[in-house]
This record gives C-alpha cells, structure tokens and sequence, in this order.
C-alpha cells in the first residue's frame, strides 16, 4: 500500500489552490509548470546545500512539499473546470518525470548523497514510473501499486531532509554521525527498483492471464 491510496484524503486539503486558481483563471497546465518549477528549485537548493549550509534542507524541503502540493492541485484543478485533457494528462506526467530527475540529480551532486546511490535512485523512479504507464499503453490498466509511488518518495525525501536539518546542528556539540538525507536517497533507491519489478511483474501476469482466457 503506498501514500497514492489515501490520496483522496490529502486532496481534501488543496482546496484552498484549487479555489485560489479558479478565481484567478491560472489553467491546469499553468499550475504544473510552476509544480515543475518549484520542484526543481529544490533540486538547485539540495544540490548547493552543504554541512555548513544545512538551513538550506529545509528551504529545499519546503519547496518540494510546495511543488508537490500544486503537482497533486492541477489534476483537481482540472476536473473542477472541466478542462481535464489528453495533453494536460500528457504534460502532468512528463512534467513529473523532469521533476522527479531535477530533484535527484540535485541530490545527487550534493555532499549528502554517494554518486553510486543517487544513479540508483533515478534508475529506480523513473523505471517505476515507465512500467505503471506502460502497463496502461498496453491495456492493464494504470499501476500505481507496489512497495514505493511518487508521494512516497516526496514524503520521505521531506523527512529525510528535515530531519538532517536538525542532526546537524546537534552533531557540533554530539557525536551523531547520522545522514539521513543518504538514508532516504537510499530507500528510494532500494524501494524504487523493487517496486519497478512489482509492477513488471504485475502487467506480465495480467498480459498472461488476458491471453489464456477464452474467447
């Protein structure tokens, strides 16, 4: 079970965007340009973010739950207008996908994270991003099932960086040698691609048992 199968509870709390938004007429597409915008912001913060500069995690960290916030509010946004579309569905999720490179390449760059495990890391987001929409192109079905999903991983990169933004400070007067900014690129990493295969595996099935069924 992952943070995508409570979402609509989470949605409850963007109406105050969505309404915003539709006041100001900012269509769907506006919202996940920005979405993409502050998302990657993020990535530049972590990217120059340093032991000496630790108050930029939480900068970074505030701009990744603000641009994950208007990524959600733009589906909604959407349908509460009326103008949910091919291409705006198109550019949510491309747009997701440059997000989600722009802030682990910024990890990745950092003092916080080994190179080895934030290459890991993006393998494994974008290949379980690739097999729950490939799943779709091929008639499953959309899969947004398996160990980890994009609000997973933006909830425990947040954490991960909030809670490093506190240990540093401790570790000047005790001897906390903790990274957790590492920990949580590294469950993304290890949870990523173990959720790639669940979904792979899942299509396969679904492909297998389509094929076997009588006609």
């Amino acid at each position: 079970m992952t943070l995508h199968d409570h979402r609509a509870r989470f949605e409850d709390q963007l109406s105050p965007i969505v309404n915003w938004c539709m006041a100001h007429d900012v269509s769907p597409n506006v919202v996940s340009v920005v979405a993409l915008v502050i998302t990657s912001a993020a990535g530049v913060v972590f990217w120059q973010s340093t032991p000496a500069r630790w108050w930029l995690l939480p900068v970074g960290a505030f701009l990744l739950l603000f641009g994950a916030m208007l990524d959600s509010a733009d589906g909604l946004l959407a349908r509460a207008t009326d103008q949910a579309s091919a291409l705006g569905d198109f550019l949510d999720h491309a747009f997701d996908r440059f997000a989600d490179v722009a802030l682990l390449v910024g990890l990745t760059f950092s003092p916080w994270v080994p190179f080895e495990i934030g290459l890991f890391a993006i393998v494994g987001t974008l290949l379980t991003s690739y097999m729950g929409t490939q799943a779709q192109a091929v008639g499953v079905g959309r899969d947004y099932g398996g160990l980890v999903g994009r609000a997973d991983r933006m909830f425990v990169l947040f954490c991960g960086a909030i809670g490093q933004a506190v240990v540093v400070p401790l570790a000047v007067s005790l001897p906390l040698g903790l990274n957790l900014v590492e920990v949580a690129v590294g469950w993304i990493a290890l949870a990523g691609n173990i959720t790639a295969l669940q979904r792979f595996w899942g299509a396969l099935a679904a492909l297998r048992d389509e094929r076997t069924k009588p006609k």
